[in-house]
């Protein structure tokens, strides 16, 4: 019984030693990234909790994200607030706490905004569908300046994700400004040679009670050349109201 006491002790104490050594940050992140990995959110806190006197911004950032996967809010608040100003400017936990405002008190879209001022790096895809989202809600001369920006500099290639897509028209039928939306999304179909998707917006236009203008109605004729669907155009070009053919680059694509 008695050794059984101490081995008992031994361990509890070897543990504890364990624990409350100094790890260097490498060790720290390391262990962090595992259980992350393992989508072991609640324990990476823990961890974290642990070792902050010893955490960079790489740790730090890890945190954030956990705090995303488990909603936990006042946790990333909390953290927030002990950020020193070198690592509210480090632009990959601008980025983390862009993504961590988007989902608390209904989304803070302003804080995500003032956010993105500050953000020195390209956002990703993610991250855009976020600023979609935000401007989209604050909806002022600002919003709509940013989320504009941000969709005459969007890569092509993004095009291809509809999470992102959705978001930015919802933007800009937020805005008012529905012919540009399905104008813009349709040439980016046809710059990346998916035409049909461009034909399928115009559907969705015609669902939703929108008229085409003269430049949609040239993407539109655009995106059938290239599949030979005469049909199809032959379609759109009998939708064209006749004060249309007044338009000379419409009447030289008809032609």
């Amino acid at each position: 019984m008695f050794r059984r006491i101490v081995s008992l002790y031994q361990n509890l104490y070897i543990t504890s030693s364990i624990s409350s050594s100094s790890l260097s940050s490498r060790e720290i992140y390391s262990r962090m990234k595992q259980l992350m990995d393992s989508k072991e959110y609640k324990k990476t806190l823990d961890f974290f909790d642990q070792q902050s006197h010893s955490c960079t911004d790489f740790e730090i950032n890890l945190a954030l994200k956990a705090c995303i996967s488990l909603n936990e809010y006042q946790c990333g608040m909390n953290i927030q607030k002990t950020l020193s100003q070198n690592s509210l400017n480090n632009p990959y936990i601008q980025a983390t706490l862009i993504q961590f405002y988007s989902l608390i008190s209904n989304n803070m879209p302003t804080k995500v905004l003032d956010l993105f001022d500050e953000m020195n790096i390209e956002p990703n895809q993610a991250i855009l569908a976020v600023l979609f989202s935000a401007c989209s809600r604050v909806g002022n001369d600002r919003a709509m300046k940013i989320g504009r920006k941000l969709l005459n500099q969007m890569p092509k290639n993004f095009l291809n994700d509809n999470k992102l897509l959705t978001s930015a028209i919802n933007m800009l039928m937020r805005f008012g400004d529905n012919i540009i939306t399905y104008a813009t999304m349709m040439n980016g179909y046809n710059i990346n040679n998916e035409p049909l998707k461009s034909l399928k917006l115009f559907e969705d236009m015609k669902r939703d009670d929108i008229n085409a203008d003269a430049i949609v109605l040239i993407i539109l004729i655009g995106a059938c050349a290239p599949i030979g669907m005469l049909s199809k155009c032959q379609s759109i070009v009998a939708q064209i109201p006749l004060h249309f053919y007044e338009n000379q680059r419409i009447c030289n694509f008809i032609n």
